[in-house]
């Protein structure tokens, strides 16, 4: 059941390198891909085997800037990713969707589908892709949505999960985000399975929580590591037979009532247990949606849980996992939808989330995402009714009655969210029933 990566822009390729960073140590391979210990877990649901003592990470790397790919080259892992997986431009896109979907990434999008097919052909059975990306700029938003058309054509069986990072208030350095992002929302909308969502204000948040020394709010490679952590979480119970059943369908499945509602809200706990076996499983339980947790800028206890999916690692016991989740219930702390049975999932893997002995990372379909979608919707209004830099995006192609058509879809998506949250806002008790390996 193998997975292909794909790592698009600047932010999906810097997430991307921090994933394959991990994936070595867990899987005990070296930065060229020899082993460096006995192998652990199954890594061939990411990597190619190439020889008994090489392994190539099933990825790849696209930037429609060129330095941004130059620059991956250069550093510890860029022997470990075969040639054939680098893909870029000299063009760039200049922060445009428009251009990295219609102008730049149109020229050379067949020459990417190329290397995807090559990359599928190594596969005795594709289970799905994962990307990760920003929608913020260019090429993570309009090449990506481009991408995503394209994959959905091609695979329409496959399960394609992204690992979306949206924009952040503090950090935001482009003016055309709010376009770039309500564009790019209605293609993953209609072409991707599940979509995991990500802010860099709530990262940050996280880190500075867990980190001793006291970091720049620009200092990317630690917000990236936590965010490349849970990225690795929802691909254990493949990886590391946690669940084996659990696959990126079945969890798809489980966590989407409706096609459109496949965004989802992420937090994690993680911590270096002093003890051999996990002694304290509630605190890592009551972690879910808490706000000092949370890796996207929502408030949870505004919205109503339709379906959530709980990654345990390390020395959890099963039962404590299962009395820890019927104590949560009865604190009433976050509401769930009455019409949505057995509506909490949980895989527990005993491989630990390393240099930590014990982790909980949580993704769960919340109609709190109504929260970002009313935001980026007001921004692109504000914007948008003044014509402001719309000349950017009509001036390579994008008609300026589709940008329209994109945010009336945008506003669709977050009536239904409100519409199934009203649903369940009178009745509201918690149901969990978890799925243990």
């Amino acid at each position: 059941r193998e997975t292909i990566s794909i790592h698009l822009g600047k932010s999906g390729n810097n997430i991307g390198e921090c994933c394959w960073d991990s994936l070595l140590q867990e899987h005990a391979i070296g930065a060229t891909g020899v082993p460096t210990d006995k192998i652990q877990g199954n890594p061939h649901i990411c990597f190619n085997e190439v020889s008994k003592s090489k392994y190539v990470p099933r990825a790849i790397l696209a930037d429609l800037d060129v330095t941004c790919i130059d620059s991956i080259k250069t550093r510890h892992l860029g022997r470990l990713f075969s040639p054939d997986s680098y893909f870029s431009s000299y063009e760039g896109t200049s922060n445009n969707w428009a251009k990295g979907k219609y102008e730049i990434g149109g020229e050379c999008i067949d020459s990417f589908i190329d290397i995807v097919r090559k990359q599928a052909e190594t596969c005795g059975s594709l289970q799905g892709f994962t990307c990760t990306h920003s929608i913020s700029g260019g090429t993570g938003s309009g090449f990506g949505s481009l991408v995503f058309q394209k994959l959905m054509e091609i695979f329409p069986s496959k399960t394609l999960s992204t690992f979306t990072l949206f924009p952040s208030e503090s950090v935001s350095d482009i003016v055309v985000e709010p376009y770039n992002a309500v564009q790019a929302i209605m293609e993953i909308m209609e072409n991707v399975t599940i979509t995991s969502v990500y802010n860099n204000d709530a990262v940050y948040k996280c880190v500075e929580a867990d980190t001793p020394a006291k970091i720049e709010y620009k200092d990317f490679h630690e917000m990236n590591k936590l965010i490349s952590r849970t990225v690795l979480d929802f691909t254990v119970p493949s990886r590391f037979s946690a669940d084996p059943q659990l696959s990126y369908g079945k969890i798809a499945s489980n966590l989407i009532p409706f096609p459109r509602l496949h965004f989802m809200i992420t937090s994690s706990k993680m911590c270096e247990e002093k003890s051999a076996v996990v002694k304290n499983t509630g605190t890592y339980t009551n972690s879910y949606l808490r706000d000092n947790f949370m890796l996207s800028s929502v408030n949870a206890t505004q919205g109503i849980t339709l379906s959530a999916l709980g990654v345990y690692r390390g020395n959890f016991p099963s039962s404590e996992i299962d009395s820890s989740l019927v104590g949560y219930k009865e604190t009433g702390a976050q509401k769930f939808s009455p019409w949505i049975e057995n509506s909490f999932l949980y895989s527990n893997s005993k491989t630990p989330r390393l240099p930590q002995t014990a982790s909980a990372a949580f993704f769960a379909n919340s109609t709190s995402f109504a929260q970002i979608l009313k935001d980026l919707a007001s921004k692109f209004d504000k914007l948008f009714k003044r014509k402001a830099f719309l000349y950017c995006f009509t001036g390579v192609g994008l008609d300026s009655m589709e940008m329209e058509e994109m945010i009336a879809n945008t506003k669709d998506l977050l009536s239904e969210y409100q519409q199934y949250q009203a649903a369940g806002i009178e009745q509201v008790f918690i149901l969990f029933q978890p799925s243990v390996s």
